[in-house]
């Protein structure tokens, strides 16, 4: 199959259109051999600011010397992008090769009862993990496709649960008010875990900060325990003083445009700090 045929059998799945739940990706992982429980992962949700910062937690992790995962979605120009290693797009070639392995597999899920076939969604995130995993990155920054909860990558068990700013967004699948919007991506906070989380307006933050409460897990939030200082804006990006969780920083500079900017900043270094807590230094 060359890569032009195994995106037309890829873009083919979307008629099975978006179900969210995690069923069928987990059988579909579990014929694989479970490759995405071999990998140190950073689970990114949110509303806005989702791929900057993970963008930014990859470069940072990237700058220090690790092997760095990094899957998004969607694609600007081609489908490659969503699937990187230290910022460079899987080859083409190889995501034939995946495909051509894990097609047997998604047959099977798609012929045994009770199960569905597997979505667009589902089958590329099995294969970044098949990828990740075979390529044996340090971590992997995993980006929410969509909501949190009953996202395909939820399957995962990370080291550290991102969530950036939650605002109203696609409402008809995660629930009218922004509690509920809230609660969709707070359920991708595991047990026992460390949640990192950008500003939130006060009612999304009650509803993370009890999920994690509830779970047991720590929580560090920008705005909260994490403050940053913006010393200057303008063309060439954001200069801000940083209050992190082990460190306080002067002048980091993010040449992304925009004040925002600092706060998906401040979050990815306060994520990368937070790996210390985890023993990975």
């Amino acid at each position: 199959r060359t890569y032009t045929e195994a995106l037309d059998y890829i873009y083919d799945l979307t008629k099975y259109g978006i179900k969210l739940g995690l069923k069928n990706i987990n059988h579909l992982l579990y014929l694989l051999g479970e490759p995405h429980k071999k990998l140190k992962v950073i689970h990114v949700a949110g509303t806005n600011g989702k791929g900057s910062t993970s963008s930014l937690i990859s470069s940072i992790l990237q700058s220090n010397g690790y092997k760095v995962g990094l899957y998004t979605s969607p694609h600007l120009v081609d489908f490659t992008e969503r699937i990187k290693i230290n910022n460079k797009p899987i080859d083409r070639e190889k995501v034939s090769e995946l495909l051509e392995r894990i097609k047997p597999s998604i047959d099977k899920v798609a012929n045994t009862p009770s199960y569905d076939h597997p979505t667009f969604f589902e089958v590329i995130t099995s294969m970044a993990f098949l990828y990740f995993f075979e390529e044996q990155v340090d971590f992997l920054v995993l980006e929410v496709g969509l909501g949190g909860r009953l996202d395909a990558t939820n399957v995962c068990e990370p080291l550290i649960s991102v969530i950036t700013h939650v605002d109203y967004d696609h409402m008809d699948k995660l629930g009218n008010s922004l509690e509920e919007i809230a609660r969709e991506k707070g359920g991708i906070i595991k047990p026992g875990g460390i949640v990192i989380s950008s500003k939130q307006y006060d009612k999304a933050y009650k509803e993370i900060k009890k999920i994690a409460d509830e779970k047991n897990s720590l929580i560090y939030s920008v705005g909260r325990e994490i403050n940053y200082k913006i010393v200057k804006s303008d063309i060439k990006g954001v200069v801000f003083d940083l209050k992190g969780i082990y460190h306080d920083y002067k002048n980091l500079h993010t040449p992304l445009l925009g004040r925002h900017q600092a706060d998906n900043a401040a979050t990815a270094i306060t994520t990368v700090e937070a790996l210390k807590i985890k023993e990975i230094n």
